[in-house]
């Protein structure tokens, strides 16, 4: 029992567990960061976009991303700066 409630999401405000999902945010991104790696870099960015959440006994608003998610946005990050590397290296050469 004790091992559940430590996996069940509360409010960081109140710290209510009456919390409501309202679905994944999903942001614009740039065309440009895509001309390499065109899927792959979509299915990251779609995959790394947080939880929108809500606690129904306060109504404040929360963000939330699973660790599945948060492995995907370092991915992301870390393609993002390989990228930019590599760019930089062929300018220099």
């Amino acid at each position: 029992m004790q091992q559940e409630r430590s996996h069940q999401l509360v409010c960081p405000k109140c710290h209510g567990g009456q919390i409501t999902s309202h679905g994944k945010r999903y942001a614009l991104y740039p065309a440009g960061c895509l001309t390499v790696l065109a899927l792959p870099l979509a299915w990251v960015h779609r995959a790394s976009t947080p939880h929108d959440f809500e606690c129904r006994s306060c109504g404040h608003r929360f963000v939330r991303r699973t660790p599945a998610a948060k492995i995907a946005y370092a991915f992301l990050w870390i393609t993002v700066a390989i990228v930019i590397w590599w760019m930089a290296m062929a300018v220099i050469q």
